[in-house]
């Protein structure tokens, strides 16, 4: 997996090297399919535009950040998305994972997890893991055939990496999960 790790060109611009990146995540997702399981189209939200491309490229490219901002005379703290270069970098694996997920060979654990809290309370996601290279994609099932990307990440604390191996500990059989998307 690591020869999938997009190389900054130092003698671009960021925009020009946001390009490069955008290119990958359009190949995967846009201009041919990704198929999870021989079985479900992942797709992406195309009605969901940011900047003129689709939110859910920026989001696996950033980062959710808390700031503090100045507010009259006090200060209130705001949540934004910043550049994340290890998110950004691993683009690439956003495609692999979902098609070899089964390869247990990789250190590669896919699993379901009920979400437990906010707007996402009771959806049943797929979380693959690649957990020696700290990175997951999470999927989310739309319909019968049909499945969405949700997000992906590189996981860099270590709260983070105990929370998805309690995850995965409390999962069960894949199997099981993959007859409920049935």
């Amino acid at each position: 997996m690591t020869s999938l790790i997009v190389q900054y060109d130092s003698t671009k611009t960021v925009r020009e090297n946001l390009e490069i990146l955008y290119k990958y995540f359009e190949d995967d997702f846009i201009t041919n399919t990704t198929v999870l399981n021989n079985q479900y189209n992942i797709d992406i939200d195309m009605n969901s535009v940011k900047k003129n491309k689709p939110k859910i490229f920026w989001h696996v490219i950033t980062r959710e950040k808390e700031v503090r901002v100045p507010r009259g005379r006090t200060w209130q703290t705001k949540k934004i998305r910043k550049f994340d270069k290890n998110r950004a970098k691993r683009i690439r694996w956003i495609k692999y994972l979902i098609q070899n997920f089964n390869k247990i060979e990789e250190n590669i654990f896919a699993f379901f997890y009920r979400e437990t809290e906010g707007q996402n309370r009771g959806k049943l996601r797929l979380y693959i893991w690649a957990k020696s290279h700290d990175y997951v994609v999470i999927i989310e099932k739309l319909n019968r055939n049909s499945s969405f990307l949700v997000t992906a990440f590189y996981i860099d604390d270590n709260y983070n990496k105990s929370t998805y191996q309690d995850r995965y500990e409390k999962s069960g059989d894949l199997n099981l999960g993959l007859s409920t998307w049935i």
